[in-house]
């Protein structure tokens, strides 16, 4: 009987290992499924930062309301304040997560945050910074959102003082220098709002750096974030709340005079 030891056959040349077109196929797959996991752990560590961003902003919220309620706070003169936005103070400034603002009692109420390092619309009434982790008493960490960038807290200004009468901030008003929010297709979602606290998302569109002294711009994403940013030099009381979506990134809370008046 002939063997395959003593005669060539066809089931002889089988090979044992895999064939060029099967190591492909296999290599295919495992592209497309590290793909598949690279893309879930993106999504799971985007999600985090969304999250943890949101959680930020809450905690600061509260803190607002506390800085609010206490009136025996050294910044305060017994009455029931917000505080100012903070600059862009370097960590090792001793200015750091400080509120930037004058005299608690004076006429000028419009204009008592100071300017520097600060953006201002509506003849100073509004001004934007960043949170004044310090004067609030909170962890210096919480002024840095999800993607390690400086959250943008914006104040009406006339909230943060008394008038030279002594009687405090005027909640109930809605003159000029009432902060509006508006959702992304422009209307408005409220007109009187107190405060606003922005991360600027992903993309950092409009947000401090890390470290002071700079904003990041990049090519504009949509005029929602340009609002938000304020970019091009101009800036005005306008805010932008959206859900969040290929065009728009930005994480946004507020809360109202309303509030903070019924709050008093």
């Amino acid at each position: 009987m002939m063997s395959c030891f003593t005669k060539p056959c066809h089931s002889c040349n089988s090979a044992s290992g895999f064939s060029l077109v099967e190591l492909t196929v296999v290599l295919t797959i495992m592209v497309m499924l590290a793909g598949a996991l690279l893309s879930a752990a993106s999504y799971t560590m985007e999600k985090n930062r969304i999250e943890e961003t949101q959680d930020t902003l809450q905690e600061i919220l509260d803190a607002i309301d506390a800085y609010h309620d206490d009136t025996t706070h050294p910044e305060h003169s017994g009455s029931t304040l917000l505080p100012c936005p903070a600059g862009e103070r370097e960590y090792s400034d001793d200015d750091f997560g400080i509120a930037e603002g004058t005299n608690q009692d004076t006429a000028a109420c419009a204009t008592r945050c100071d300017a520097p390092n600060l953006l201002t619309a509506d003849s100073g009434r509004v001004v934007a910074g960043t949170v004044p982790v310090i004067s609030l008493n909170i962890d210096p960490r919480l002024i840095l959102d999800g993607w390690n960038r400086r959250i943008t807290y914006v104040v009406d200004s006339y909230l943060t003082c008394e008038d030279g009468s002594g009687s405090g901030p005027g909640y109930s008003d809605t003159a000029a220098g009432s902060v509006t929010v508006q959702n992304a297709g422009g209307s408005t979602i409220t007109s009187t709002a107190a405060i606003v606290l922005i991360s600027h998302g992903r993309n950092g569109h409009g947000a401090w750096a890390v470290r002071s002294g700079t904003r990041l711009f990049i090519s504009s994403p949509g005029t929602a974030e340009d609002e938000n940013a304020h970019v091009g030099g101009t800036y005005d009381s306008i805010f932008v709340q959206a859900p969040i979506h290929p065009d728009f990134d930005d994480i946004v809370l507020y809360q109202t005079k309303w509030y903070f008046q019924n709050n008093d």
